[in-house]
């Protein structure tokens, strides 16, 4: 387990293999920078999903969702809070695990809590994981009200960066294609690595490269590592996809720009999904690319695996 951050005191541990997000999401929490989305390495629904903290089960709650969706999901959510051992002020609360703990059970950093469901909260393309935040005990259903997360050590390093390609210059190769994306890689796109960790790479306006934590162009803010400017641009190539919103020491939250559109070879696509993965996630040791289709099964039968394609952004002519 590593620690990725801390929010009110409360140190946030995942998993050594798994990969993660703060930005990549639409919902209130992610906007607020105050949430992340864990994604375990075994990508499978059903799989478990692992506590973050040592301390004791205070709080489940069964969420009701609303009407069903394309894709097959469950019938509830589910919330857990877990009261810290260190911290009387805050519980920390796990969404979109069905738990197999009960309340007053202890818990310790990476015991399995329960196993991931696949909530209707989701986007097709969203995989398996599990989502974490810290609020004050009286406002366990107030994802508004969840406390800011201050990134670890790790990653408010600049990044080393491989490849010499943006992302909309290079080529990439289809690895996998399923109902919900594509997952492509390049070896000369540019990717980089803080630490442990790896990612994309953008750059600002002045030049200085990150690595992305985003859906681009499909949800309306994302993040950049390794970066400490207060304004100006992110971005790929000549296109500037986000404008710098606020900033703590080299990770900076981005607003995203709308005003373009992004295609896989000549055909409109929904966007890009970027994370920062660990090794685990690398194939032929460069991160993997998410590519959602504008629709539910929008790619089958217009490309294979092993065919070579292009992304591109375009204004609206």
């Amino acid at each position: 387990m590593r620690t990725i951050g801390k929010a009110n005191g409360v140190g946030i541990a995942i998993p050594d293999d798994a990969y993660f997000s703060f930005f990549n999401s639409p919902y209130i929490g992610h906007r607020n920078c105050s949430s992340v989305d864990v994604y375990p390495s075994h990508n499978e629904w059903a799989g478990p999903a692992f506590s973050p903290v040592k301390g004791t089960v205070v709080k489940l709650k069964q969420i009701r969702m609303g009407k069903k969706r394309k894709f097959e999901t469950k019938e509830y959510d589910y919330a857990i809070g877990i009261q810290p051992d260190d911290n009387e002020e805050s519980i920390l609360r796990i969404l979109h695990c069905d738990p197999t703990v009960k309340i007053g059970d202890e818990v310790a950093p990476g015991a399995e809590i329960g196993s991931l469901l696949r909530s209707r909260y989701f986007n097709f393309w969203t995989g398996p994981h599990y989502h974490i935040d810290v609020v004050n005990s009286k406002y366990f259903e107030r994802s508004s009200k969840s406390h800011p997360i201050e990134k670890a050590a790790d990653l408010l390093d600049s990044p080393s960066v491989d490849g010499h390609d943006y992302i909309t210059q290079a080529q990439w190769i289809i690895q996998r294609i399923t109902s919900d994306y594509i997952l492509a890689t390049s070896s000369t796109s540019m990717s980089g690595r803080i630490d442990s960790v790896f990612g994309h790479v953008a750059q600002t306006d002045s030049g200085n490269k990150g690595l992305l934590d985003a859906g681009i162009p499909h949800y309306p803010h994302g993040g950049i590592y390794g970066v400490n400017i207060e304004s100006g641009s992110i971005m790929i190539g000549d296109s500037a996809i986000g404008y710098m919103k606020m900033h703590s020491p080299l990770t900076s939250f981005f607003t995203q720009n709308k005003q373009y559109s992004m295609f896989l070879d000549n055909s409109p696509i929904r966007g890009i999904s970027m994370y920062i993965y660990s090794k685990s996630q690398l194939i032929s040791n460069v991160p993997p690319l998410k590519i959602i289709p504008i629709q539910f099964k929008g790619f089958e039968q217009q490309w294979s695996e092993g065919d070579s394609v292009n992304l591109s952004l375009r204004r609206p002519e």
